[in-house]
């Protein structure tokens, strides 16, 4: 039986402060339950650990050898305080996967996986913590290896969408124009002038709520969705839009998120928050200007913002005013 919340609270553990060893995320994450909540079960032989493998006269130790007769996959464990090596832990896992004739596998450290495909020594799949964990929905019993297939066809038919995209950006774009200007009866200047800022407030990887939408208003220094947007607004956008990238909400979280992590529960103010960002950010034009409403630099509106959704979400709190720190599960 596969519970997806003891996966969500197991793999919340992993990323957390404690997480000091390969061995402790042994003991207290993978083989401390995360398996088993993947639906994976010791008892009947569906996973085991340290598999001794033969290299010629050299013995190597697999972490964990998953799976059913004729669908098995391999699970390294790798030390939390360090980065996945894409280079030698890489070369070790699929050396595995080709001895044990496995076609898949996947490498993680509590704070990152990367999954692959034997054949390829390129991830098919990236994790980090603070995303979206269906990665192990997908390697979880009953549903392996059936829908994490399906998952990689899907990929691939995403890429070639995405190449087909870039290919013919202005033929699409010149389309969607066409459609919009013909059915709103509008000028298709006038379309095309709105276009930048349409596609803006539908560029977030997540669902588009209200919030959003009135942040992204605010970001382009319109209002109020309820104001009329003037054709020189949209110029404005418009001009803002060709600048180039900026940070987006989804980027300054996980800089929050971190900086709190690598403070390992010490508070910090909000303004702290913000100082200790700005180090890790490379700032684009467009980060710079200041907005309107806030009369702070856009980037900086985009730290705080974050700190306040993640306290929304629960993933750090308020120890005392404008304190914070990551949220103990």
């Amino acid at each position: 039986m596969i519970d997806k919340g003891k996966i969500k609270l197991l793999v919340e553990r992993g990323c957390g402060d404690k997480m000091d060893s390969e061995q402790t995320l042994r003991d207290s994450v993978i083989g401390g339950g995360l398996l088993e909540a993947m639906g994976w079960s010791f008892d009947k032989g569906e996973w085991t650990p340290n598999v001794a493998i033969s290299f010629g006269t050299t013995t190597h130790h697999m972490d964990y050898w998953v799976g059913q007769e004729g669908a098995k996959w391999v699970l390294e464990a790798k030390n939390p305080i360090n980065r996945l090596d894409r280079d030698k832990d890489v070369k070790e896992l699929l050396s595995y996967m080709k001895q044990k004739d496995s076609e898949y596998g996947f490498l993680y450290n509590g704070k990152e996986l990367l999954a692959f495909k034997l054949g390829s020594d390129l991830p098919f799949y990236e994790w980090s913590c603070g995303t979206d964990i269906r990665i192990f929905n997908m390697f979880s019993n009953n549903r392996f290896p059936a829908q994490l297939e399906e998952f990689i066809r899907s990929q691939g038919d995403l890429a070639r969408f995405q190449n087909y995209v870039k290919q013919n950006t202005d033929k699409i774009k010149n389309q969607i124009i066409d459609l919009v200007a013909d059915n709103s009866h509008t000028p298709k200047d006038i379309v095309d002038q709105y276009f930048p800022f349409l596609i803006s407030l539908f560029s977030n990887e997540t669902e588009l709520h209200s919030s959003q939408i009135q942040e992204s208003l605010e970001t382009y220094e319109i209002d109020s969705p309820d104001k009329e947007v003037t054709r020189g607004t949209v110029q404005r956008v418009s001009r803002r839009m060709r600048l180039g990238p900026h940070l987006k909400e989804s980027k300054a979280r996980e800089i929050v998120l971190q900086i709190l992590k690598d403070y390992n529960g010490k508070p910090l103010r909000r303004l702290e928050i913000v100082n200790e960002a700005r180090k890790l950010i490379t700032l684009t034009k467009i980060d710079k200007e200041i907005l309107q409403k806030s009369k702070r630099p856009r980037w900086e509106a985009a730290v705080r913002w974050a700190v306040t959704t993640l306290n929304k979400d629960g993933l750090i709190r308020s120890i005392g005013p404008n304190q914070w720190v990551v949220a103990r599960r």
